[in-house]
Parts: structure tokens; C-alpha cells; sequence
């Protein structure tokens, strides 16, 4: 028997590009697989699986179709080349290898058929017939699958390799598809050229349009679900670990241990940028400050890998504003910008205020009480001044050499001077127009970053 007409592959197509064909679900029927069979005078006499007729003649793959090897052998090299959903991939392999135990054949029969196929063209003096049945097992003597013995014997090793693929993958999908359309194109797709390499999102996209669980994929070694996607490209997902089949989180040579699941963002090149879940025991990493601190999760990493933020596992100090340190307590949530200042620092309004460094117009610097926001945190600008944040009272020069003596205030300008307080006392300030007025005390006020009153 000769493999089915081989086509020479005249150029490559990324799956992304593939048009795949509207699928139409039928009636409930199950599944059954079935063949081509064209006698001696057609043009192409055998028997063929019709997913790989199909496959040629509707789709336009081009098969790769090995003959030298058991069925068995070539099903596994088929279903091996899905890298990309190594969970799948076990289970298929597993089933792959107890396929001959779980299926009976039968010679001498014709299998009553299972009309799950609605194919919609066949070569001239050709039939279409069954090979194949999959019910599920009610008795403990009864296999899941039924084979036609003759049919099994007049097709190629290739064939016979694509059925037990076909069953495999029908499997997973008996109780919720109501036709074969999809996982005779599916296991076509398998066996050619035009499968390739894809990305998790071609990947992703095909799975779904043959409405096959996504579950966890492949990327850069980490198993993840419920993938994000920016472009085309992945920029978040879940992952559950420990997993045997995924590598473990490393950053800066640290291997990290989590206990249950949590998720992972990227930078666009690909690279960490933030990890969250429940890590077994903070680990100590080098910041973006060059300093090496314990931290545990959410923990942040620039594109070098260094830590930008994270829970402190201990307290520790950073340079924030000209010659101030501000101190970063033991559990406290951090970011930091690339300079190694303090971006965002957790901080609940009933706790002690946190005491910074601060200035205004006049360059001169005063230490200021700030809690944080309803949100529990306080902001900073890049020049490591407070851009969001309550404060009680203090004195701020403001717009013409003026003190202020504000409390009750709500945020910053980046040039230090509140958005807006509570005048403590009567004060002559200028207005945005230039020209002073008297406000009263317990007046609220707006200022402008030049310390002049917008209301």
C-alpha cells in the first residue's frame, strides 16, 4: 500500500496565518474515525485516513508522513511536537502508550457507522467508512476502543499512527463535541509542515478555535494559564508550582519556592517583571540600589533582573532626598525608581506617620509627618519628594518667600508645595493672578506648584 500523494512544501506558513475554516457542530452522535477507501482503478487506490485527505486536499497541508517505524512510535513523534502544552502532551503520550491494551480488533466485520463526519467531498469511486469507534468503557471487560482489523491492516503505518492520534485527541473532547470536524483538523495540523513552531498565542488562538481546553502552555520553560497577551506577545499569566513539568522561577541565580499558585508578568523583552504568590521564605536579592536586602512578594525586577520593589523582609534605609535616608519597615510593600529612590511605600493611615525629608520653594529641607492614603500608600516623585500623602501641620514657604503654617493637606507638587490644606492662621498669600489676599484661618486651600492660591 503507498502513503497517500505527497506534496513538496513550496513555502512555510505560521499558524497565525492559517485560515481556519468555520466549524459546524451536528447532531450528538460520539465519535468514530473513519477512512478513504478507493479501490484498484481510482485515481488513487488504498486506504487513507480522512483526516489526512482532508488535511491535503481542504486545508492544503503537507503532510510529513513517516512509514519505517511502528504506528505507535510515529503517533508519539506527532504528538511530541506540541512543546508548547507539555500537560497535554503527557497525557496524550500516557494514552498513547496503553492505546493497543484499551482496543479491540475486529476482523472479518463492518463497523456499523458513526455519521460524526460530515465531510463534504470525496474522490470519484472512493467511500468513506468506518475504522473506528470510541465509547466509553461500562464494563470492566470492554474496550474504549473498537478497530476493523481489515482496515487497520490495509493502511500505512503513517495511517494507522494518525488514528490512534485521532482517538487520542477525541478523547479529551467525546462529551462536549458533537462532530470530528474539529479534531480531524486538528490531527491533520499535527502531522504537517504547517504546524511548525507556534507561539503560545498561535498556539492559544488554535485551541481555541477548535474549542479545546487552553489550560497551561508553554513559555520560556514556566507553565501558565489565563495568559495575558500585548501584540501577540505574552505579558502575564498564572502558574501553579511546584510543577515537574515547568522550571522553576530563578532571579539572580536565586531559585525562588512557592507553595500554590500565583502569577507573573513580563517585560516586552521577555524577561521577568513582576512575580506574586506565596513564597516559602523571603530571599535576599541585590535592589536596583546595588544594596542586597531580603524580600518576599509582589516582587518587582527591571530588565537587568534587579529588585525594584517587593515586601521587605527586613527593615533597611534608602538615600531619598539630598542627604535623607528614609526608612523602609520590616513587611512594608516598596517600589523604587531606577535611581533607587522610593516610588510607592506602603502605609497604613492608623499607623505611626512615616517621617520624611521634604522642602519647598526656598531649597530648605524640614522633616515632615506623612500617612499614607486610603489606598495605604504614599508616593513619591522621581526627585524623592511626597506626591501622595496626608500630613498634620507644618510650615511650607510658598509663592513670594511666604511661610505658610498648613495642615489637614492632601498631596504635593513635585516642587514640594502642597495641592491642598487647611491654613493654620491668617496669612496674606498671592493669588495666581499676582496680587495678595488676606485668607482666613481654617480656610482650605488650592495651591499651584508655584505656591500661589487657585481658589
Amino acid at each position: 500500500m503507498k502513503p497517500l500523494f505527497l506534496i513538496p512544501l513550496l513555502f512555510a506558513i505560521r499558524l497565525a496565518a492559517i485560515e481556519l475554516p468555520e466549524f459546524q457542530d451536528g447532531q450528538d452522535v460520539g465519535n468514530g474515525g473513519d477512512v478513504l477507501v478507493c479501490p484498484k482503478g481510482t485515481a488513487m487506490p488504498g486506504t487513507f485516513l480522512l483526516d489526512y485527505y482532508e488535511g491535503e486536499t481542504r486545508y492544503g497541508f503537507h503532510l510529513i508522513q513517516e512509514e519505517s517505524e511502528a504506528p505507535t512510535v510515529i503517533a508519539q513523534h506527532l504528538v511530541e511536537r506540541m512543546s508548547v502544552d507539555p500537560i497535554r502532551r503527557k497525557m496524550y503520550l500516557d494514552q498513547l502508550g496503553t492505546f493497543m491494551n484499551e482496543a479491540l480488533f475486529i476482523p472479518n466485520t463492518t463497523l456499523i457507522d458513526v455519521p460524526d463526519s460530515e465531510h463534504i467531498a470525496l474522490p470519484k469511486g472512493c467511500a468513506v467508512e468506518q475504522v473506528a469507534i470510541q465509547l466509553i468503557p461500562q464494563f470492566p471487560e470492554e474496550k474504549r476502543y473498537t478497530v476493523s482489523k481489515d482496515l487497520w491492516d490495509d493502511m500505512t503505518p503513517s495511517h494507522r499512527a494518525g488514528l490512534m492520534v485521532h482517538e487520542i485527541l477525541y478523547r479529551e473532547v467525546l462529551e462536549s463535541h458533537k462532530n470530528s470536524i474539529r479534531v480531524r483538523y486538528f490531527n491533520s495540523l499535527l502531522a504537517a509542515k504547517e504546524f511548525g513552531d507556534p507561539t503560545v498565542f498561535e498556539y492559544s488562538l488554535l485551541l481555541q478555535r477548535i474549542r479545546f481546553p487552553v489550560g497551561y502552555l508553554n513559555f520560556q520553560g514556566y507553565l501558565l494559564s489565563s495568559i495575558t497577551y500585548e501584540n501577540g506577545q505574552v505579558r502575564a499569566g498564572y502558574f501553579f508550582y511546584p510543577s515537574e513539568l515547568a522550571k522553576p522561577f530563578v532571579i539572580q541565580g536565586k531559585t525562588l519556592s512557592f507553595s500554590g499558585s500565583g502569577m507573573v508578568w513580563f517585560h516586552p523583552s521577555g524577561k521577568i517583571a513582576q512575580l506574586t504568590g506565596s513564597l516559602t521564605a523571603p530571599v535576599e536579592l541585590e535592589l536596583v540600589t546595588g544594596s542586597r536586602q531580603l524580600v518576599g512578594m509582589p516582587l518587582f525586577v527591571d530588565e537587568n533582573q534587579k529588585v525594584s520593589g517587593g515586601i521587605a523582609g527586613r527593615s533597611f534605609s534608602v538615600l531619598q532626598y539630598e542627604n535623607c535616608e528614609l526608612e523602609i519597615q520590616t513587611g512594608n510593600q516598596f517600589r523604587l525608581f531606577d535611581t533607587g529612590r522610593i516610588a510607592v511605600l506602603e502605609h497604613s493611615e492608623n499607623l505611626a506617620p512615616v517621617v520624611l525629608c521634604h522642602s519647598t520653594l526656598g531649597g530648605k529641607v524640614f522633616m515632615l509627618k506623612v500617612w499614607g492614603e486610603d489606598n495605604r500608600y504614599i508616593t513619591f516623585y522621581p526627585n524623592g519628594l511626597a506626591q501622595l500623602g496626608h500630613f498634620a501641620s507644618a510650615t511650607f514657604e510658598v509663592f513670594g518667600g511666604i511661610p505658610a503654617s498648613l495642615g489637614s493637606g492632601w498631596g504635593f507638587h513635585p516642587s514640594g508645595v502642597p495641592k491642598t490644606a487647611r491654613l493654620m492662621e491668617k496669612t496674606e498669600l498671592y493669588n495666581t493672578q499676582g496680587v495678595t489676599v488676606w485668607k482666613e484661618k481654617g480656610e482650605t486651600l488650592e495651591f499651584d506648584a508655584q505656591g500661589r492660591i487657585t481658589n
